[in-house]
């Protein structure tokens, strides 16, 4: 097609901005009534989008101008499903959408095309592999409808191929030869390397809408090197083009070099390196995973490394046992060998070899949790396979496969705390972050563009929601817009539990792996940052949240895409350790997200929370994983055994002294019942600074009372129940229990 061609066919569009009411009521009844069968022809299904021709009908155009080919029809009909699903949300055609809204549609990047619409494909586009092929389609749509230049504006967009189809094949490579052609005449053979050459051609041309090398001028090419998405080669690329053009005659003038740019280097010739190693997975193994992968309903990334510990395993049986590898001859005694043989496996041992790596720790042993996870993988495999009549298995998975205690016993927590001194230090940062810090410190850090753009207020409500939430990283950047609300207040409450209420804010913490959706409390000052940023953030559409299945409006988004998943960690943590002036590695290694969520769980453990009570702030399911983020170091816990050991010695000398007993259960010295409610009301108010206590130990109306009455009633048992030595040693021990609850209360 040539770009010249493409206004004739724009006079034929309807280009009415706005949606008919009929139109309104088709795209309702199409979207929100898929057909039941997801794989009907394409063809059959697409002609049911006839009834809305005057939106289709310039995709169609499209389809034909740039000569896809398109047998089956369905690309274009999934195109066409997915641009009718944009136009129903917002309610216009695709005329009246703006630059912004076909740069959210395509997507700055490839990965965010596919989070956009990941889902969407599974449930409409089956027949697609991967939802991203649409994307280079959805450009030239873009393009051709809107008329400006959305190349310049995301990466991963084919270029070339765009300029191909836009432009026209011929023109494209005549251009590109004729570059080449100069650079000859200059001296510079054709075998010499440019890096970016016909992409920064291309673009020039896509840029310049002609394909004609005598239209391009100096401040195209300019425009072209300082293309905000680009890679660094399309600088050298533009001052090569420039010149081979100022050598014809067509630029008045030449790009300056670039600074640091590697000079030219002559184009080695191909060498064949050595022949890859073939992997010794087995055909009829490579087909059981492949389907185990597509139907145990697990995430891609687990199912990834899954599948790379079973093929591990599949390697060793097939080296060991090359007549018996298939799942239905495995017996009990291969099965046991395979954990005894995983038991001393080391690192980089039966690895793919086509892909093999070479490991700063090859031959070194596995480490425990690794050889249980390798046990763990090949036995769900053979109990998945076995349940759903794949094969029929000689041995039993759950007794041959089970994990060795021996390895089990040598599994321990590794929780990673960060040092309170390190940790005052970072959550004094967060609070006082500035605009000019967000500036100055993330200068020489991994960030991209997208991620410098983000604005200051979403970056401390980011770094304020990091040190107080004790939130995983999953669970930060799918929070939902107004997740932050004040706790429940009530008129019948009392001046200390409203001053408590009055330090803490209510966080909604969404869907995760442990549990569902729950609320916890947090530090007050998070609500202040996060409602500043939720006042300026722009409002968009919303997103599919993959973990809760469901589209929600998510906090932590900007330009229509969420912050990036690394940037917490390579970014944000960086950023608040350059603040505090410390370093982002301690003791311990590189500090992350999740020592930040251990450092928290570690600090309200010590400070007197119950293991209950932090199981339900974590959002965990049971109490076992708290192993793995309560880090106490030994001089805290020989402090508990004194505490413990002296109180101990103390109730074996009450039960010596029995009368001490009754005397101290009512001394005047203790509390005073009389004065409880007085003393109730005199009560300190919480410190902001305390973590703990304006978290969940909310003031009770005299708590004293209570723990007065216990000891009145333990005196009277005393006094008029004949009780024996040893009984009476346990009520003393009661006692001194009571008596720490008072003092505590």
């Amino acid at each position: 097609m040539l770009i010249t061609e493409w206004p004739s066919q724009l006079v034929l569009f309807d280009r009415a901005a706005s949606l008919t009411n009929h139109e309104k009521i088709l795209l309702a009844t199409w979207i929100n009534h898929a057909p039941a069968d997801k794989h009907k022809a394409h063809r059959n299904r697409h002609q049911e989008l006839h009834p809305l021709q005057r939106l289709i009908q310039p995709i169609e155009s499209i389809f034909a101008c740039c000569k896809y080919n398109d047998p089956s029809l369905k690309y274009k009909f999934a195109c066409c499903a997915l641009l009718l699903k944009e136009m129903y949300e917002r309610q216009t055609s695709m005329w009246a959408w703006s630059e912004d809204t076909w740069l959210e549609i395509v997507g700055v990047t490839q990965l965010e095309f596919s989070d956009r619409y990941g889902d969407f494909r599974i449930d409409w586009l089956p027949m697609l592999p991967t939802a991203h092929c649409l994307r280079p389609i959805l450009v030239n749509c873009a393009y051709l409808i809107k008329r400006f230049p959305i190349h310049q504006a995301i990466t991963n967009c084919h270029i070339a191929q765009s300029a191909r189809r836009i432009l026209g094949d011929k023109a494209i490579s005549y251009a590109i030869e004729t570059v080449r052609t100069a650079m000859r005449e200059m001296g510079r053979s054709a075998y010499y390397n440019v890096p970016g050459l016909t992409e920064c051609l291309c673009l020039a041309l896509l840029l310049n809408q002609k394909p004609e090398l005598e239209e391009l001028t100096v401040d195209l090419l300019k425009e072209v090197a300082a293309k905000p998405h680009s890679y660094q080669s399309l600088k050298p690329a533009c001052v090569t083009i420039s010149e081979a053009l100022y050598s014809w005659g067509i630029l008045s003038e030449v790009l300056p070099p670039v600074v640091g740019a590697p000079p030219l280097t002559a184009r080695k010739p191909k060498v064949p390196g050595p022949k890859r190693r073939k992997d010794l997975l087995p055909p009829e193994w490579g087909e059981l995973l492949d389907r185990w992968c597509t139907e145990c309903g697990n995430e891609p990334r687990t199912v990834e490394s899954q599948r790379s510990r079973i093929a591990k395993i599949v390697r060793y049986v097939v080296d060991k046992y090359p007549t018996k590898y298939l799942p239905q001859q495995w017996n009990v005694t291969i099965a046991q060998n395979v954990v005894q043989a995983v038991d001393g496996m080391r690192v980089g041992e039966w690895n793919n070899p086509s892909h093999e790596r070479k490991s700063a720790f090859a031959g070194e042993k596995l480490k425990p949790a690794v050889k249980a996870q390798l046990i763990n993988a090949i036995r769900c495999f053979f109990t998945y396979g076995q349940e759903n009549k794949w094969f029929t298995l000689r041995f039993n998975p759950h007794v041959d496969l089970r994990t060795p205690k021996e390895i089990i016993d040598e599994i321990r927590p590794n929780p990673k705390a960060i040092e309170d001194s390190i940790w005052e230090k970072v959550t004094q940062a967060a609070l006082t972050l500035a605009r000019e810090d967000i500036t100055v410190l993330t200068k020489g850090l991994k960030i991209n563009e997208h991620e410098a753009s983000y604005p200051a207020e979403l970056v401390q409500a980011l770094a304020c929601v990091l040190v107080f939430g004790g939130l995983r990283r999953d669970e930060i950047l799918r929070l939902e817009s107004g997740c932050v609300r004040l706790p429940p207040h009530h008129d019948h409450d009392s001046e200390a539990r409203k001053s408590t209420l009055a330090h803490i804010c209510i966080l909604k913490i969404p869907v995760n792996k442990s549990c569902g959706e729950f609320r916890k409390p947090v530090d007050y000052r998070l609500r202040a940052l996060v409602d500043a940023w939720e006042a300026i953030r722009p409002a968009g559409h919303r997103r599919q949240d993959k973990t809760a299945k469901g589209l929600v409006h998510f906090l932590f988004e900007w330009r229509g895409r969420s912050i990036s998943a690394a940037y917490i960690n390579q970014v944000l943590i960086p950023l608040l350790c350059r603040k505090a002036r410390v370093n982002d590695y301690d003791t311990k290694g590189r500090i992350h997200c999740h020592r930040v969520r251990a450092t928290l769980a570690t600090r309200y453990y010590k400070a007197g929370l119950g293991t209950e009570e932090l199981r339900q702030w974590l959002g965990h399911g049971n109490q076992v994983s708290l192993r793995n983020y309560l880090d106490l170091d030994d001089e805290w816990n020989t402090q508990q055994h004194a505490e413990a050991i002296r109180d101990d010695k103390s109730s074996l000398d009450y039960a010596t002294a029995p009368d001490a007993l009754l005397n101290n259960a009512c001394s005047p010295h203790l509390f005073d019942a009389d004065q409880d409610s007085e003393f109730v009301e005199q009560e300190k108010e919480p410190e902001p600074g305390n973590y703990l206590a304006h978290l969940f130990n909310l003031p009770k109306v005299s708590s004293q009372g209570f723990v007065l009455r216990a000891q009145e009633s333990l005196a009277d048992l005393l006094r008029n129940v004949d009780v024996p030595a040893d009984e009476r040693r346990q009520l003393a021990t009661m006692n001194n229990v009571l008596i720490r609850l008072a003092m505590r209360s």
